[in-house]
């Protein structure tokens, strides 16, 4: 049995506005992949696509092995632990995965949703001063 997006206990934050496939998507937040041994050893970038209480969906490299446990950072200040529990090859090089963090402490959870939800006000703001850049820019043109 597939598990659908009605299967989640909690709601999951789209982390683009994007109506293009998802192989050709480019919004997102940036986060790296570690292994948790005993050391942690890093596996790769991904691009954390959607995210919620209880996981986060990734686009990571395809030619990239993932193992089954994973810890993901993102912005260098919040780390958390995951299991995948879903995995999709979407184009020739990209994969989606989907990771569960439910076990982890909620104030965890909690503080990787708070500051996703600042990493994208702050990707909002810089494309709004970019606009408004190039508005006063063709002014000045004219």
């Amino acid at each position: 049995m597939t598990r659908t997006s009605n299967d989640r206990l909690f709601r999951r934050h789209d982390l683009t506005k994007e109506l293009t496939p998802a192989d050709e998507q480019h919004d997102g937040i940036a986060v790296l992949l570690y292994w948790p041994l005993v050391i942690e050893w890093y596996v790769c970038n991904a691009i954390m696509k959607d995210v919620g209480l209880g996981g986060a969906g990734l686009l990571v490299p395809l030619e990239k092995k993932i193992p089954s446990r994973l810890v993901v950072e993102i912005d260098g200040s919040v780390r958390i632990k995951g299991r995948v529990v879903y995995r999709r090859a979407i184009s020739e090089r990209l994969q989606f995965i989907g990771i569960d963090w439910r076990r982890e402490a909620d104030n965890k959870r909690r503080q990787v949703l708070k500051v996703a939800g600042m990493l994208m006000k702050d990707k909002v703001r810089s494309k709004r001063t970019k606009a408004a850049m190039s508005d006063v820019e063709d002014r000045e043109l004219d």
